[in-house]
């Protein structure tokens, strides 16, 4: 329950945050442990970490996402976000190639 309560109520980190830094704690235990990752392994910096860790520890990678991130809605032209970079981008979600292209891209990205 502890667990369950710590993931419902964990804040945001910065934007820019490197994933590596998040696996520094294994590096440094000093006790061999299982660990399990919960993340969306989008993030490119992060594979050098983990394969130090992966040496001394047992690490098993659950991908999550949200399924309502497989597609784009037909919601016309929407402003969005690069939540690490900031970049602002108009996006015509009403194109049938814009949406087909979202989906490809997020399939791509799943399967790594």
């Amino acid at each position: 329950m502890y667990i369950v309560r710590e993931l419902l109520t964990v804040k945001p980190c910065e934007k820019k945050q490197i994933s590596r830094r998040r696996f520094g704690f294994l590096i440094i235990t000093r006790q061999k442990s299982i660990a399990f990752i919960l993340s969306d392994f989008l993030d490119e910096k992060y594979e050098e970490a983990l394969k130090v860790a992966a040496k001394k520890h047992d690490l098993i990678g659950v991908k999550v996402y949200d399924k309502m991130d497989m597609q784009l809605p037909e919601a016309g032209v929407l402003e969005v976000e690069d939540a690490e970079t900031g970049a602002i981008q108009w996006v015509d979600t009403n194109d049938y190639l814009v949406r087909t292209n979202y989906q490809q891209s997020f399939f791509s990205f799943t399967e790594l």
